[in-house]
């Protein structure tokens, strides 16, 4: 018989909890598969009613499709289709069941006679139908819980093929298999009669009693715990998930983390006394607070907190706790509120204990267009030099009036003295910042525009840290070489040959041979070679090959389209 996996079964609606990307149609093609395969054994079930060798076959076989419709029951398959092979799968089982034991009872009522009969074949094979049909009528009185009558039926069948499996096979670790699955058919039986729930404690504790050791003792304690749970009891139900989740791993200490979460939230409902009430709070609050750092059960957290708390403004809301407001505002991020979610984080922030929670609210007030409410908060960072987004704070004081004044067509006066002292005061704060390279790109560009092109050369030379403004401020240096050197020779031409030349027309012609024949007017060719000289010498200075500066666009006026506005 196929055992290992009950042991897991018994666990997999806590893990299915925490499942919750499983395709649909990844799992409707599965139990498609399961149908084909069930279809095809058809027949054979037919000829395995009187060969016992083909009966074994087909009854492993049965036993593993089984533990494939319990995969297909958690997972996103509609309850019709379920239901429908179910009702295929539970009469293959219950014929092969059926007709076996027949053969035993009639094997031992030949022997009462007086004659001979093996029946330990037809016996053998009966119990190895029996065990998977139980597990069956378990998971289908799940899909028929909305009718009781049916549901129950089917538990107490499954109830009694536990329990002749128990009385008739010797192996302990059988024998605690098949425990487990009465006990969990009792506590689901408890629903409609809660004298089963005792039946039920009394078989989980009696699994337990052979040891942890077992594969059948993690499932039997949080078995246990659920059905504490189940009666009322939240508090011994959360110490004993609490108990269970220890040394569990992967999806199974997930699975049992949201639930000791569940149930100390339920506990913390249902409890009377507020000092108690106020005990399982706390208790529910630490258990997430020590996994805060781990982002898996972070996500455990805020997910049973979705679940379970109808109202988590009400629940954590008035509490001054810092780490109550930031997971206050994980939870209301984690829901799609993220107007509260902003006013929790910045409550979090003000503590001084959350400083990254400004941040979070600044990135939520942005994405919803609420700029008054990031331009509060970013001020307010921007003033704390030990904050660790201060920088950020000061560098989007710069950035938000920019692009407001960019939307207002350039043409916002006030707008434009905001982005330009806000620029300013980041440059003078964090010369060499992480955002310098935008800053100090606008306020060149601003000075170019004026007119002021040495000015605007000097801050074009120490833009670093993005390779798009790098680039471009090369050019636009250059750019600038070239209109201050085409200025001066105008006003040299001018003011007339006998007037002392510019100091940038002096330094421009400096280096060229005075013998050379000029075919061009001095504007021509005196600003060409200074603006193909500063450009060279640039582009040489950024280390770009000469094969890489021919395709270069940041070194030809003529391919401007990829700079920066």
């Amino acid at each position: 018989m196929v055992y290992s996996r009950r042991t897991l079964l018994a666990l997999v609606p806590l893990i299915a909890l925490l499942i919750l990307a499983v395709s649909f149609s990844a799992a409707s093609a599965s139990l498609g598969g399961l149908n084909s395969r069930l279809n095809g054994l058809e027949s054979r079930v037919n000829e395995a009613l009187s060969d016992p060798a083909t009966a074994s076959s087909v009854i492993t076989q049965l036993d593993e499709a089984e533990g494939e419709f319990e995969e297909a029951a958690n997972s996103r398959n509609s309850r019709s289709e379920l239901i429908e092979t179910y009702l295929q799968l539970e009469s293959m089982l219950n014929r092969l069941y059926q007709a076996y034991q027949h053969k035993k009872d009639a094997c031992i009522a030949q022997i009462d006679a007086g004659g001979n009969c093996d029946y330990d074949q037809p016996e053998q094979l009966a119990l190895r139908a029996l065990y998977p049909l139980s597990w069956l009528h378990y998971r289908g009185a799940l899909l028929y819980s909305g009718d009781p009558s049916l549901a129950r039926r089917l538990l107490n069948q499954a109830i009694d093929g536990f329990t002749s499996s128990t009385l008739v096979i010797f192996s302990p670790e059988l024998i605690r298999e098949n425990l487990l699955g009465r006990a969990l058919c009792e506590r689901e039986l408890g629903k409609y009669d809660r004298q089963e729930y005792n039946h039920a404690i009394t078989d989980f504790k009696r699994i337990m009693r052979d040891g942890p050791e077992t594969r059948q003792y993690r499932p039997a304690k949080q078995g246990l715990a659920a059905t504490y749970a189940a009666m009322g009891q939240a508090g011994q139900a959360a110490k004993l998930s609490g108990e269970a989740a220890e040394g569990a791993s992967g999806q199974t200490r997930q699975g049992l983390e949201l639930l000791r979460l569940r149930e100390l939230f339920e506990a913390e409902k249902a409890a009377t006394d507020p000092a108690k009430r106020a005990s399982f709070h706390r208790e529910a609050v630490e258990y997430i607070k020590a996994r805060q750092d781990d982002k898996n059960e972070w996500a455990i957290a805020l997910s049973a907190i979705t679940q379970y708390v109808p109202d988590p403004v009400a629940e954590f809301g008035d509490s001054t706790d810092p780490f109550e407001k930031w997971l206050l505002a994980s939870v209301l991020y984690f829901k799609h509120q993220p107007l509260p979610a902003a006013k929790y984080f910045t409550e979090a922030a003000d503590t001084g204990h959350y400083p990254k929670a400004y941040k979070y609210a600044a990135d939520i007030y942005y994405s919803l267009g609420r700029i008054d409410l990031v331009e509060k908060l970013v001020d307010q960072v921007a003033k704390q030099p030990g904050n660790p987004d201060a920088q950020w704070a000061s560098y989007m004081r710069f950035k938000l009036p920019r692009l407001q004044w960019e939307h207002s067509g350039k043409s916002n006066a006030a707008l434009e003295k905001q982005w330009v002292a806000a620029a300013e005061d980041y440059l003078k704060a964090y010369p060499r910042g992480q955002y310098s390279f935008e800053p100090r790109f606008r306020i060149a560009e601003r000075l170019q525009k004026r007119g002021e092109y040495a000015e605007a050369i000097k801050q074009y030379q120490q833009v670093s840290g993005n390779p798009s403004y790098d680039f471009t401020a090369v050019f636009n240096a250059a750019e600038c070489n070239y209109l201050m050197v085409a200025n001066a020779e105008k006003a040299q031409d001018a003011a007339g040959k006998n007037a002392k030349p510019s100091p940038a027309l002096t330094r421009s012609t400096a280096s060229r041979r005075p013998s050379a024949p000029r075919r061009y007017s001095a504007a021509s060719s005196t600003t060409r070679a200074a603006a193909l000289s500063t450009c060279s010498r640039a582009c040489r200075s950024t280390r770009v090959s000469r094969s890489t500066t021919a395709r270069s666009p940041h070194c030809s006026p003529a391919t401007r389209a990829n700079t920066p506005r």
